[in-house]
C-alpha cells in the first residue's frame, strides 16, 4: 500500500474514531433527533439520487464503487453547507450519510459503520417519536403541508439500517 492511501486510511480512522467518542456522549433523544433528520435528508436525496437506495440496501464492495465516491464527497459538500447555514441538526444528520457513505466506500470500515449505527439503530424509537412531534407541531399552518409530506416521506426510512451494518 503507497504512502499517501496509508495516510488516508489512518486520517479516516482517526475521524470515524472521533465521531465514535461523540456518539457515545449522546443520549438516545439526541441520536433518534438526528436519526429523524438523517431520514428526512435521505428520503429527499434519493430523489436527486435515485440510486441511494440500492447503495444503502443492497451494497456489494464494488458494484457501486464510483456512486459511492460521489456520494462521499456530495454528503461532505452538504455537512459543510448546512453547518456554515447553522442548520446544526441537518448538519449532524448529513454527517451520519457522509460516514455512512464513507464506511461503505472502504471494507476497511465496515467495523466503524456497525459501531455507528448501532448507537443509531437503537434510537429508532425516539426518531419516529421526533418526526411524530414535528409533524405535531405544524398544525395546519399556512405552508405546512409541503413540510409535513417531506417529514412523512422521511419516516419511510425509519427502522433501516444500511445491510452492511445490520447486526
Amino acid at each position: 500500500m503507497n504512502f499517501l492511501k496509508k495516510f488516508a486510511l489512518k486520517t479516516a480512522e482517526n475521524e470515524f474514531k472521533d465521531y465514535l467518542q461523540k456518539l457515545s456522549l449522546m443520549d438516545k433523544e439526541d441520536l433518534g433527533l438526528i436519526l429523524g433528520h438523517a431520514y428526512i435528508i435521505i428520503s429527499q436525496f434519493v430523489k436527486k439520487y435515485p440510486y441511494v437506495r440500492e447503495v444503502i440496501n443492497n451494497c456489494n464492495d464494488d458494484k457501486y464503487k464510483k456512486e459511492l465516491i460521489h456520494l462521499v464527497f456530495e454528503s461532505n459538500r452538504l455537512v459543510r453547507e448546512f453547518y456554515n447555514a447553522k442548520e446544526l441538526e441537518d448538519a449532524a444528520a448529513m454527517k451520519l450519510w457522509n460516514e455512512t457513505f464513507r464506511c461503505l466506500q472502504q471494507p476497511e470500515f465496515t467495523a466503524y459503520g456497525k459501531t455507528f449505527w448501532s448507537f443509531y439503530d437503537g434510537a429508532q424509537k425516539e426518531a419516529k417519536k421526533y418526526l411524530d412531534d414535528l409533524i405535531e407541531s405544524c398544525g395546519v399552518k399556512e405552508g405546512s403541508e409541503e413540510v409535513v409530506n417531506r417529514i412523512e416521506e422521511g419516516k419511510e426510512w425509519l427502522f433501516i439500517v444500511p445491510s452492511k451494518f445490520k447486526k
